[in-house]
């Protein structure tokens, strides 16, 4: 039951938030995971076998502002897709997050 609100919660925030033409979408497990940062606000994740994303970003990190709608709930989905190896899909745009590509959906 929980799994499904989960879903659905995701679902609904990743309908709500505005997505531009310039749009690119991974799929792929969560490889690593950095919720904290000494002078950064975001929490940083990167998928396994992911390179080369848009807009380029140093090691191919994603990350996703602390203070966006939907940041704590998107970081239960990265946590769970690290924990169980299952692949998430992000989407992101040409806009950057803490001087790295910005993660505007995290689907399970």
């Amino acid at each position: 039951m929980n799994r499904r609100l989960l879903t659905v919660v995701v679902a609904v925030l990743a309908g709500v938030t505005p997505v531009t033409a310039a749009s690119a979408t991974y799929t792929a497990a969560v490889s690593q995971i950095q919720p904290n940062h000494e002078t950064l606000d975001c929490i940083f994740f990167r998928l396994t076998g992911v390179t080369g994303i848009a807009p380029a970003s140093p090691g191919d990190w994603f990350a996703i502002p602390r203070d966006s709608a939907g940041a704590m709930e998107a970081f239960a989905v990265l946590l769970t897709s690290r924990t169980k190896a299952m692949p998430v899909t992000v989407q992101t745009t040409t806009e950057t997050a803490c001087g790295y590509a910005r993660a505007l959906t995290v689907i399970m």
